[in-house]
């Protein structure tokens, strides 16, 4: 399964990366939010884990520039970010994030999201 880490934070995304390889996952990272939408349509990802507060494009615009796409709709796409309160965690799933983690990650959330999305595909 293709997984793709959006996050401007290079060494939250690499270990990240790396924990999610180790789930047998084909990974690939992207910390520059403007160059994802490219890297979505070529590597065609079932799940994006993507940070919130980047520069350039937030997280909230992204996942809309991302839904706005014929695919885009095919993808779990899960917010990460440090904002713990209710009323972010609602505009993003309003804004279209499937789901929700605070960080640091709670990692058998991170498990649970990529095999119940491995059961579509089998």
């Amino acid at each position: 399964m293709n997984v793709l880490i959006i996050d401007d934070n290079k060494d939250n995304a690499d270990l990240l990366g790396v924990i999610i390889e180790d789930l047998g996952c084909q990974v690939q990272l992207e910390y520059d939010s403007e160059k994802a939408l490219p890297k979505i349509t070529k590597f065609k990802p079932s799940i994006i884990f993507m940070d919130l507060i980047m520069p350039k494009i937030n997280g909230f615009s992204l996942v809309q520039q991302i839904r706005s796409h014929k695919s885009g709709h095919k993808i779990y796409i899960t917010a990460l970010t440090g904002l713990d309160r209710n009323v972010f965690k609602d505009y993003a799933i309003t804004s279209g994030f499937d789901d929700y983690l605070v960080k640091p990650v709670n990692l058998a959330i991170v498990e649970d999201i990529i095999a119940n999305r491995a059961k579509k595909f089998t």
